[in-house]
């Protein structure tokens, strides 16, 4: 909905997420950029939208919806897409978001034990487990996180 997007604050509400609770996500400088400019376009289609993102005939968008959006896009940058579920998918944007994003804190000196809590928040994981489970499946990408992790966390996660 238009109410749930705060761009004065750049802050996004999530209204039942995973775990069925509401959250508050923080957006990037060039992301808030990007809602202002959809947002300005939204405002010339329809003067009193309720929903920020919406179909051409008002409705929100449904899930077929954003996955031929996304496949459109994989189109436009080039990328090829092997099928439905063999990617890249949607949610790979958010794996390789946690993994990159991790990688930049510990490069910038944050302490792996420190990093993956705020990330976890992040993401809106209530547990730094799945968060952890995003740097397993990368190890032969990012071989030094891995090696941060397992000295924090032991191994508590098997090998997969």
């Amino acid at each position: 909905r238009v109410s749930d997007v705060d761009l004065g604050r750049g802050i996004l509400l999530i209204r039942e997420a995973k775990g069925g609770n509401d959250r508050m996500v923080p957006v990037s400088p060039s992301l808030r950029d990007g809602l202002q400019r959809w947002q300005a376009h939204l405002h010339t289609r329809q003067p009193d939208p309720t929903w920020f993102f919406q179909t051409r005939n008002g409705r929100p968008p449904g899930r077929g919806w954003v996955y031929q959006q996304f496949r459109h896009q994989l189109r436009r940058a080039g990328i090829p897409h092997a099928g439905r579920g063999a990617g890249p998918r949607l949610h790979d944007l958010r794996h390789s978001f946690c993994v990159r994003t991790l990688k930049r804190l510990v490069d910038e000196g944050l302490d792996v034990y420190a990093a993956l809590p705020i990330l976890a928040t992040y993401v809106g994981h209530a547990s730094t487990t799945a968060t952890e489970g995003y740097v397993r499946l990368t190890a032969d990408l990012y071989a030094e996180i891995l090696t941060a992790v397992v000295q924090t966390t032991g191994t508590a996660i098997p090998e997969v």
